[in-house]
């Protein structure tokens, strides 16, 4: 069985890589349900700002999940005086602001496996296709089936791309009944197929059915903010947004951070709009903005979920 203090990021960052490996494959044994395909278990490292996260990562049903540590005293939110200075740089400043600014609080953050990248509220993931190697890793029944769309994106591959490491990939691929989108790493095509129209209730249903759960705000906050506490993704002053915006993270996540394109999380849909106000346009691009939105706002295809698998440990 995993250890408990092992999984907090302090003491996570003293194990040597055997014992990361050890850790992680005993989460994997009591924390991924047995139904969902477990491959490709490989070490994950992230450079950030000085910091070098080092942890281990597996395709967990379709998902490219990696491990997060916990950290028992983590001091999340925004103190009373960043507060008070965020909303002195504000062209327009109002109390309903102040009042979805998360304020400081300290939390004992379990740790989780969290899928490194959101997919698409309307796609069901499937699988991830190798490109090095053109394997498959994800549901064998979907393989079966549909072996004519990963050969497709395998031969549309070889069409267009000769040396991986040196050219550039196509973002996605569509096949017959599915559609293979190129994964940050580049290593990977996730192959996803549409999923049924669902509410967020229904989503979470589904999602804990496999044991999975959606990311409350807080999670959010800490997967995003971890060692570099910033208020927007260039830094803590206010700026008018210039598109795209990047943000580069410890954990070394991706976030759907474009004009309107939003996150799903158990409290609603944290986003951007492209109707509105400058301003808000910033705040929604902070994680410590509670501004949550309606579905209705947004297209199916510009809303986006993220898996984890909460890690549970008792001290006994």
């Amino acid at each position: 069985m995993a250890s408990t203090n092992a999984l907090q990021l302090t003491q996570w960052e003293q194990l040597n890589d055997g014992q990361k490996r050890h850790q992680f494959q005993q989460l994997l044994r009591y924390f991924v349900s047995p139904l969902l395909p477990i491959s490709q278990i490989r070490p994950y490292h992230y450079g950030f700002k000085g910091y070098q996260f080092n942890s281990y990562q597996a395709l967990i049903a379709g998902f490219d999940f990696v491990f997060i540590p916990g950290d028992a005293q983590a001091k999340l939110g925004l103190s009373p005086q960043r507060i008070h200075d965020l909303m002195a740089t504000l062209p327009e400043a109002s109390q309903s602001i102040s009042q979805q600014l998360l304020g400081q609080q300290t939390f004992d953050m379990a740790p989780m496996l969290v899928a490194k990248t959101p997919v698409a509220l309307k796609r069901q993931p499937q699988g991830m296709i190798a490109i090095k190697t053109g394997e498959f890793f994800g549901d064998p029944l979907f393989a079966k089936r549909r072996q004519d769309d990963i050969q497709n994106t395998l031969g549309h591959l070889r069409q267009t791309t000769t040396d991986p490491d040196t050219q550039q990939l196509p973002k996605q691929i569509v096949n017959a009944a599915s559609i293979s989108t190129l994964m940050a790493d580049q290593r990977y095509y996730q192959v996803t197929t549409k999923r049924p129209e669902q509410t967020p209730d229904q989503l979470s249903q589904a999602l804990s059915q496999q044991g999975m759960t959606l990311l409350d705000h807080w999670d959010y906050l800490y997967l995003r903010n971890t060692k570099y506490p910033s208020i927007f993704p260039w830094g803590n002053a206010y700026q008018v947004p210039t598109w795209p915006v990047a943000q580069e993270t410890y954990f070394g996540l991706t976030y759907p951070l474009a004009l309107n394109q939003a996150e799903l999380l158990t409290q609603g849909l944290v986003g951007t709009r492209s109707q509105a106000s400058k301003v808000d346009q910033a705040l929604s691009l902070s994680p410590y903005y509670l501004n949550t939105l309606d579905l209705a706002q947004f297209n199916a295809d510009q809303i986006f979920y993220r898996p984890q698998i909460a890690i549970v440990l008792s001290d006994d």
